[in-house]
């Protein structure tokens, strides 16, 4: 019985910050109604990366970018970060520059409010959010720089959700399962 009643505590506590956000990272000190438009950039230990506030119909997204970063460089130079910065450097001589080949930069949004969480079926839904909401926030002539923005959060964030609703789901299941014996 007291394992049954950790795993409810738990699952409260997952479905509590999943709802709010959190799960994904979201700052609500900095992302909130009353904080629309917000924009913010992370310190170097967080990553740098640089924030703003949105809103589109009734939600709140947190969208980020993270800065230029060398994503490939010559053999004998490695990459070296210098506050929100990166250098390529000969890795014998840190004195010498050598030119970067490719850049990268991620960006992503974070969906902060309008969750909906079904315990049955351990889906998190969404209210009140349309595909052409968002499709009309970014449309081309809104939008000074046409650019696609990928998914709403980082790929590691979404292997991180898809593995909790496996979990919650195959828990649900054998609940479901243990029932019907």
């Amino acid at each position: 019985m007291t394992i049954f009643r950790v795993l409810v505590y738990l699952m409260l506590c997952v479905l509590g910050r999943t709802a709010h956000g959190l799960l994904l990272g979201a700052d609500l000190t900095r992302c909130s109604p009353s904080l629309v438009g917000n924009q913010w950039q992370e310190t170097p230990s967080l990553g740098c990366k640089l924030c703003r506030c949105l809103q589109l119909g009734k939600d709140l997204f947190q969208e980020c970018e993270t800065p230029m970063r060398p994503s490939a460089w010559p053999i004998g130079c490695e990459r070296v970060r210098v506050g929100c910065n990166y250098t390529i450097v000969r890795t014998n001589r840190p004195d010498v520059h050598c030119p970067g080949w490719s850049y990268t930069s991620y960006k992503y949004l974070i969906r902060v409010t309008g969750f909906v969480w079904d315990a049955e079926t351990g889906v998190i839904g969404t209210t009140g959010f349309k595909q052409s909401d968002f499709a009309q926030q970014f449309a081309p002539s809104n939008v000074k720089q046409q650019e696609e923005i990928p998914n709403t959060g980082s790929p590691a964030q979404l292997n991180s959700i898809k593995k909790q609703k496996r979990r919650l789901k195959t828990k649900l299941n054998s609940k479901k399962k243990r029932k019907q014996v």
